[in-house]
């Protein structure tokens, strides 16, 4: 089945990009959001802050460098409708200008991971170790960020668990009705999420990293996405170093959800709408 992907992270680390690139072509997909980080710090603990614990043996400066060069090469090599997303993390000083100079070179939207305090889930030390920014202080730095996309018309795939900053999450919605929000993971709650959906057209939510609880629940999250159809789209939450997991998480969903109405609006449907698609 065609499909897009609404959440890929572009770490290359030691792979052959084209390599990566054929492979993800050969599993029927039609295109994805790239998740692309402008710069790193030169000081690699401040990047482990920020990153979950599994991911802290592939921290280095040389394999960051890699990444630079994955969307020329894209662009040369393969028809698939890559769309490039600013992962801000790491954008802290003059995040206006540098937001609007990747929107002006054609890309696409905003990535906002927002763990202001230490994240036990994920094992992220987040915003106040890394940069030593206060609650408030991380609220404005990501809320003038938001401010910035909506400006410039660019999308928001926003990471935050709304089990702990669901009033966060909600007031960046309300104030941008014209911009669309994507809540990564399901917002780590479906009854946090449940709220968002029904309330806010502009909000839709992927399907990253929930597989195991696919397979714990699968009536529960069947029920939900049948319920949802409309605002749920496919993200895989794969690292482009192993393109494999883009199939591997596409087959899950399809053993999930067996209505083809229903798997053609979260695979296909749903994400270009969000993108509005003719405008792409």
């Amino acid at each position: 089945m065609k499909y897009y992907d609404a959440h890929v992270h572009i770490h290359t680390l030691s792979m052959n990009i084209l390599d990566g690139l054929y492979e993800i072509q050969r599993n029927d997909i039609m295109g994805f959001v790239a998740l692309i980080y402008p710069d790193y710090p030169n000081d690699l603990s401040i990047v482990q802050k920020m990153f979950p614990s599994f991911f802290h043996d592939h921290i280095s400066h040389e394999n960051f460098a890699t990444e630079k060069e994955f969307l020329p090469l894209a662009a040369k090599v393969t028809n698939l409708e890559i769309l490039p997303y600013i992962d801000t993390r790491f954008v802290e000083t003059d995040a206006d200008a540098t937001i609007k100079k990747y929107r002006e070179a054609g890309w696409k939207g905003l990535k906002i991971i927002y763990v202001p305090e230490e994240c036990p889930v994920l094992n992220i030390g987040g915003m106040a170790q890394a940069f030593g920014r206060s609650m408030k202080a991380s609220e404005k730095h990501v809320s003038s960020q938001i401010e910035t996309a909506s400006k410039l018309g660019m999308p928001v795939l926003l990471h935050a668990d709304l089990r702990r900053y669901a009033d966060f999450a909600a007031e960046q919605i309300e104030t941008y009705p014209g911009t669309n929000f994507n809540i990564a993971h399901f917002g780590f709650s479906r009854r946090e999420i449940t709220r968002f959906l029904d309330n806010y057209p502009n909000c839709y939510s992927d399907s990253s990293s929930l597989t195991p609880y696919f397979k714990k629940e699968p009536k529960n999250y069947r029920d939900f996405i049948s319920h949802y159809q409309d605002k749920v789209l496919f993200g895989s939450d794969a690292l482009f170093c192993y393109p494999g997991t883009l199939l591997t998480e596409k087959n899950a969903m399809l053993d999930l959800v067996e209505e083809p109405e229903v798997r053609k609006k979260i695979f296909v449907e749903n994400y270009r709408r969000f993108h509005h698609h003719d405008s792409c």
